[in-house]
């Protein structure tokens, strides 16, 4: 393997693992501290208390295109061309993932047991404490931190549950029922 290839592939999994790292950061300091509402906070906020809603992708693309230039600009001055291009290439990339990852944790259902583990470890941080587990993607840096916290059974409120774990009867599907059981007495939300 050329010198050249592995540069480019080291430096675009050290991006992604920028990103990974960037994601706990974000979601742990930039999203949950109480000291100020910064825009990026209330936005959170709402996700959080609105259960499946999400920031329009226009933001989403208007902030990953502000930001990517700008790790790569700074990866080129300290670290060259090809590196630095390479990290920003794969923390664009493992953003991209975790933007879709997200979404999907919230509006399907687990098909394996990679996806159930990352469910429950984020519907723990939505439903359980949000002072814990904040990686959406990974569980490492909560390890790392001391944020993990290994959920138990999670109770989800009605008006909040994605529209995969409740049937027609309001209840959580016989499928899911091990991992969670709906809180409250509210009627389920319209899918």
């Amino acid at each position: 393997m050329s010198q050249f290839l592995i540069e480019a592939l080291g430096s675009f999994v050290f991006g992604g693992l920028g990103w990974s790292f960037s994601e706990y950061v974000i979601h742990r300091w930039g999203a949950h501290e109480k000291r100020n509402r910064t825009p990026f906070q209330k936005e959170h906020l709402q996700h959080h208390s609105k259960g499946n809603w999400f920031a329009p992708t226009w933001m989403k693309v208007l902030t990953a295109g502000s930001i990517v230039p700008v790790v790569g600009g700074i990866g080129v001055l300290l670290v060259g061309l090809v590196p630095g291009v390479g990290f920003a290439l794969g923390y664009a990339a493992v953003y991209l993932g975790y933007e879709l990852s997200h979404r999907r944790l919230h509006t399907h259902p687990p098909v394996n047991a990679l996806g159930r583990t990352l469910r429950r470890h984020h519907f723990h941080h939505h439903f359980g404490n949000a002072r814990v587990n904040h990686g959406v993607t990974s569980r490492v840096w909560d390890r790392v931190f001391g944020t993990l916290v290994e959920p138990g059974m999670i109770r989800v409120p009605a008006h909040l549950a994605p529209h995969w774990l409740l049937g027609d009867d309001g209840l959580v599907r016989p499928a899911y029922a091990d991992d969670y059981v709906r809180a409250g007495s509210a009627a389920p939300r319209a899918a």
